[in-house]
């Protein structure tokens, strides 16, 4: 079976190479103008450089484009079930599970539910990351001016991968991981504040403020690029008329962008939770403090 699964693989390969070579010939061979007369009236676009197709050599483009998905589909489906051994039995309960999942009132129903509890999971990720409104409030017996001492040394020297800087009363520390490196991962930014009984520390938890600037260009554009496409696109798709050359990816482009903003910080902020606990243990080590309140 995996041999089989191999060479429907590389006859996928084989096939997706012939899609790309008739395409290119096609580009190179074909008129650049409309001939109804001879049914040439279907596009082909290339980076910019449309020629014009008939109906015959559509379909054959759609022949080895689709064969070649059906062949690595098949391919993987084989490979996955003769890596992982099932039984009949459960292949078929797996079947029917995937079934009712998708094809019944109770599957809907939780898919649906299990898609609101997603969307709001992204919606707090993405607001405490970006506006940091979970506070911290800590505190230590030691006076101020020794836990400004203890940071300043524990910051350059630690062996918990804890860094930052330290500035007067003003706390920046991250946690650095070795095996890779998150962007969206919070940061520490926190006040050190003297208490008659100690010290204070308050600070908050959000993403590194170039972060947060990228993000608010990035959406910005987003949203720019959605408001000026949007009604061209749809009056295209409406209208029949070529106001822009791809309308459907006039409309679904900016959204893509928009969910792959939201999940990247999404993620972002669940691999760095760990994160959170690293720089809260480091604090209260460092500065013998208790952690009183978080909002």
């Amino acid at each position: 079976m995996m041999s089989i699964a191999k060479v429907l693989a590389w006859m996928a390969l084989e096939i997706w190479m012939g899609f790309i070579y008739l395409s290119l010939q096609y580009d190179a061979t074909r008129p650049t103008v409309r001939e109804p007369n001879e049914g040439r009236i279907y596009d082909l676009n290339n980076h910019g450089h449309i020629v014009y197709l008939n109906s015959k050599e559509l379909d054959n483009l759609h022949y080895l484009e689709g064969a070649a998905l059906a062949f690595f589909v098949t391919a993987s489906v084989i490979a996955h079930y003769s890596a992982r051994p099932k039984r009949l039995l459960d292949i078929h309960n797996h079947a029917l599970g995937t079934f009712y999942t998708f094809f019944s009132v109770v599957g809907l129903h939780a898919a649906g539910r299990s898609i609101r509890s997603e969307a709001a999971s992204i919606a707090d990720s993405f607001s405490d990351e970006w506006t940091g409104r979970c506070k911290i409030y800590l505190r230590s017996e030691n006076a101020i001016d020794n836990c400004q001492l203890r940071l300043e040394k524990a910051i350059y020297f630690n062996a918990v991968n804890i860094s930052g800087d330290f500035d007067g009363n003003k706390i920046h520390l991250y946690f650095n991981r070795k095996e890779f490196r998150n962007s969206f991962a919070p940061h520490f930014y926190g006040e050190l504040q003297a208490r008659p009984s100690g010290t204070m520390i308050k600070g908050r938890f959000a993403m590194h403020r170039f972060v947060r600037i990228f993000l608010a260009v990035w959406f910005t554009g987003i949203g720019t690029i959605a408001v000026l496409l949007a009604p061209l696109s749809i009056r295209s798709l409406l209208g029949g008329r070529s106001n822009i050359v791809n309308p459907q990816l006039g409309l679904t482009f900016p959204i893509f962008l928009f969910v792959c903003g939201l999940l990247m910080v999404h993620w972002g902020s669940r691999v760095g939770q760990s994160n959170k606990i690293h720089i809260l243990q480091f604090l209260k080590q460092t500065l013998n403090a208790r952690e009183e309140i978080c909002l």
